[in-house]
């Protein structure tokens, strides 16, 4: 990608990102002085405020899951409640095993586990996507490896699959293919490439003016596609 180009993304991402820039302050390491806590509270309820119409209406896919603000308070008691709970000490929080145990048991009955399903059903609660899909693959890796012998895994994905495929091919060893065929480093950032390429019918990555029109056809946000064509 040329510096031009660069320049152009770095720009409407730091405008996409860091819409507060001018009105709020950066810090940029520890002040002298703490901050009173009233102000940060202040500060942060202004920046929810202007954030909150992107996702209430319901149209940020992945993004945010809620019930409405009657559940998100009862959340935000849960989360007051379980603030300084960590699991890794459940000497110290045994609540916190409980909790883990049921919703693994709740999650594993609709899905061909619990006493009347599969006993062999089991798992743990992550933290998100992210860490739900990288022991899945590893599991998958191990078993493959175990029960059957594959000493080079490979998997196939999507162009439309989470990048977190993609990490897990990196940490554990795992080929990934795109479902359009072809090997590739990056599967998002690969077939992003590939179909610039022929549009454009000349090599290299995608000019501005190809990324401001797929960008159009698509609805897609720059953030999406610095992604798909920096990773």
């Amino acid at each position: 990608m040329e510096a031009s180009d660069l320049d152009f993304v770095v720009d409407v991402l730091e405008a996409e990102l860091r819409p507060d820039r001018d009105s709020h302050h950066t810090y940029r390491r520890l002040p002298a002085t703490g901050r009173p806590r009233a102000e940060i509270l202040a500060e942060m309820r202004e920046l929810a405020a202007g954030e909150e119409p992107k996702w209430q209406d319901g149209f940020a896919s992945g993004a945010v899951y809620h019930g409405g603000s009657e559940h998100i308070g009862f959340l935000n008691d849960v989360y007051a409640i379980n603030s300084q709970a960590n699991p890794l000490h459940p000497e110290l929080w045994p609540s916190a095993v409980k909790y883990d145990a049921e919703i693994v048991a709740m999650t594993g009955s609709m899905l061909g586990g619990g006493e009347d399903g599969v006993a062999s059903v089991c798992g743990t609660v992550s933290s998100g996507g992210t860490e739900s899909i990288l022991p899945a693959m590893r599991t998958y890796r191990d078993r493959a490896a175990a029960e059957r012998g594959i000493s080079d895994p490979e998997m196939i994905v999507p162009l439309s699959a989470h990048a977190a495929f993609d990490k897990a091919s990196q940490y554990f060893g795992i080929r990934g293919r795109c479902g359009h065929g072809g090997p590739s480093k990056n599967c998002w950032a690969g077939t992003a490439i590939c179909s610039s390429r022929r549009d454009a019918g000349t090599p290299g990555t995608p000019r501005r003016s190809q990324i401001r029109s797929k960008l159009r056809a698509s609805s897609q946000s720059v953030t999406t596609w610095f992604a798909l064509t920096h990773s």
